[in-house]
C-alpha cells in the first residue's frame, strides 16, 4: 500500500512540474477535482501543499524580478523585463503583477501605449481586489478610456478603492458629486426596492443607495445603514450598518437615530448601551418617529436601561399606535385590556384589537378572541372567540397555540 502511495505522490509532482510549465490554472483544477473524487491521502495533502507553497514563491520572485527592472533597483532600468516578469508572476494570479502591467499599458512603458490592454489588465486585478486597480478602472469608465464612459460604473469602483483604503478614489468620489444627481440615483434605488416601475430588487436597490450615500445624499445613507442591519442585498454588516446609520442620524434622519437605537440596545456593531439606545429613541420620537415611539415604550415596559414605567410605556404604545404602526396595536390594546400604565377599558381594547385585526395583525386576531371569550368589551360569544383564536393558531401565535391546549385539559 505504501508503495502504491509513493507512486501516486511521485505522478502527481511529475505532473505538477509539467502543468506549471503548461498552464498553471488547468493544474490547479485537476488537483481539485482529483481531491473531490476522494484520491486524497496525507501524503497527498502533503504535496498539494508544497505545490502551493511552490506556486506562492513562483509569484513572489516574479514580481520582485517584475519591481527591480521597473524600478532600476541594483539594475539598469529595463521596462521589457519588468513586463515579462509581470506577465509571468501574473499567471500565477498575481493581482500586483496585474495592475503593473495595467499601469506599463496605460502609460506606454515598455510595450505600445493601449487603454484597451490597460483597461483589461486593471480590471482583472480589481476583480481579485487590488484597490489601486478599482481605482484605475474608476478613471476608465469615468474617461472613456478604453472603455466605454459609465459614469455609475466609475462611481461603483471608486467606491470599492475606498473601502480598500486608496485616497485617491475619495478625491475622485468627490469630483463625481458635480456629474451625477444624487436624488436621482437615491429613487432609483427606491424603484427596486419598492418594486415601483422594476421588478423587485435588492442587490440592485442597495447598489444605487451605496452610490447615492457616497454622494452624500442623507437618506441614502440610512437605507444602506438599514440593509447593512438587516442583510437586504448584501451581507450582514453591523460595524458598516453603524458607521452609515450615525451618519445619517446626525443628519437628522429620524429612522436612522431609531435603528442606531437598536443597534445600540441589542449591541450590533457597537457596545450594548441602554442609555444610549435611549438617546437616540428619544432623538428620533421627538422628529414623530413612530417606530422609535414603539421601542421606547418597550423599554419603558421592560425596564431595560430604565425604572419600569408603564404609564409612559403606555403613552408610547397610543403615540406610536395613532401614527399608524400597526404593530403597536396589540399592545395598546394589552395595555387597555390589563389597566397598566392606564385605566381599564375592554371597549379600546377591543377597539384597538379590531383595528389590528383589519391590518391583518395576528396577535389582534388573539386579543380580539379573547375579548369575545371572556366577554369583555362585546358580548361573549365563544363560538367568534374560538374562530378567531384558532386562527391566530394556525398562524403560529404562541398564546393562542397555548390557550387551545389548556382548553383540551
Amino acid at each position: 500500500m505504501l508503495i502504491v502511495l509513493a507512486i501516486v505522490s511521485l505522478v502527481l509532482i511529475i505532473f505538477e512540474i509539467v502543468m506549471l510549465i503548461v498552464n498553471p490554472e488547468w493544474m490547479t483544477f485537476i488537483l481539485h477535482l482529483i481531491i473531490s473524487l476522494g484520491g486524497i491521502t496525507g501524503m497527498t495533502i502533503t504535496v498539494i501543499k508544497c505545490v502551493g507553497n511552490y506556486r506562492y514563491n513562483m509569484m513572489v520572485e516574479y514580481e520582485e524580478l517584475g519591481h527591480k527592472y521597473f524600478n532600476g533597483k541594483g539594475v539598469e532600468k529595463n521596462y521589457k523585463l519588468a513586463m515579462e516578469y509581470y506577465l509571468k508572476a501574473a499567471k500565477y494570479n498575481s493581482h500586483f503583477a496585474m495592475h503593473k502591467i495595467g499601469y506599463m499599458y496605460d502609460n506606454g512603458l515598455g510595450v505600445k501605449q493601449s487603454y484597451i490592454d490597460a483597461f483589461n489588465w486593471y480590471l482583472k486585478a480589481a476583480k481579485l481586489g487590488n484597490g489601486r486597480s478599482q481605482n484605475s478602472v474608476g478613471n476608465m469608465y469615468e474617461n472613456g478610456d478604453g472603455v466605454t464612459q459609465d459614469l455609475l460604473k466609475a462611481l461603483d469602483w471608486y467606491i470599492l478603492a475606498s473601502e480598500k483604503g486608496v485616497k485617491l478614489a475619495d478625491g475622485n468620489i468627490e469630483n463625481l458629486k458635480d456629474k451625477l444627481d444624487s436624488n436621482r440615483i437615491y429613487q432609483k434605488g427606491l424603484d427596486y426596492y419598492d418594486d415601483k416601475g422594476v421588478a423587485k430588487n435588492f442587490d440592485q436597490a442597495f447598489r444605487y443607495f451605496k452610490m447615492a450615500a457616497y454622494l452624500g445624499n442623507v437618506y441614502a445613507k440610512d437605507f444602506v445603514g438599514y440593509m447593512y442591519k438587516e442583510g437586504k442585498g448584501t451581507n450582514v454588516n453591523y460595524d458598516q450598518a453603524v458607521k452609515f446609520l450615525f451618519e445619517g442620524a446626525k443628519a437628522g434622519v429620524s429612522d436612522s437615530m431609531n435603528d442606531l437605537g437598536i443597534c445600540y440596545q441589542k449591541g450590533l456593531g457597537v457596545e450594548q448601551n441602554y442609555k444610549e439606545a435611549l438617546k437616540w429613541y428619544l432623538k428620533a420620537a421627538e422628529k414623530g418617529n413612530k417606530y422609535a415611539k414603539y421601542n421606547l415604550a418597550n423599554i419603558y415596559y421592560d425596564g431595560k436601561g430604565v425604572d419600569k414605567d408603564y404609564y409612559k410605556a403606555f403613552n408610547y404604545f397610543l403615540s406610536s399606535a395613532q401614527d399608524g404602526f400597526v404593530q403597536a396595536y396589540f399592545d395598546l390594546g394589552y395595555m387597555y385590556y390589563h389597566g397598566k400604565g392606564t385605566k381599564k377599558d375592554y371597549k379600546k381594547a377591543v377597539y384597538w384589537f379590531e383595528k389590528g385585526k383589519e391590518e391583518d395583525d395576528v396577535d389582534c386576531l388573539f386579543g380580539l378572541g379573547m375579548c369575545y371569550y371572556n366577554g369583555f368589551g362585546v358580548y361573549q360569544n365563544k363560538t367568534i372567540a374560538l374562530k378567531l383564536i384558532n386562527q391566530a393558531k394556525d398562524r403560529g401565535q404562541k398564546s393562542a397555540i397555548e390557550f387551545l391546549k389548556d382548553l383540551e385539559k
